[in-house]
């Protein structure tokens, strides 16, 4: 897990927020892991996923290489988390602290 997720994820509460279910890492290490209750599996474990209805959400600020990876996998609800947070910053007009 980057510097991102452990500095944002659990202390911003967006595991709550977007209800996840599931982690993933491209590091073998995590592989396995919990992380507050919440499964983390290798990248490699996301073949077993729905393709057509699982929602990935990239945590990290430079996702294109993981989206092109997913995309080629076959994943089409890829929504990184920049992009959630710009969108709620111009909803809300409330700015997130990275």
């Amino acid at each position: 897990m980057g510097k991102l997720f452990s500095d944002h994820f659990f202390q911003q509460h967006w595991n709550e927020g977007l209800r996840v279910n599931l982690l993933a890492d491209r590091s073998v290490s995590n592989a396995g892991m919990n992380y507050n209750g919440i499964k983390c599996v290798n990248t490699e474990s996301l073949s077993n996923c729905n393709v057509e209805t699982t929602v990935v959400i990239p945590f990290v600020k430079n996702a294109e290489g993981i989206i092109s990876a997913l995309k080629k996998m076959g994943f089409r609800k890829i929504f990184p988390i920049t992009e959630i947070v710009n969108q709620y910053e111009k909803w809300c007009g409330h700015f997130v602290k990275w």
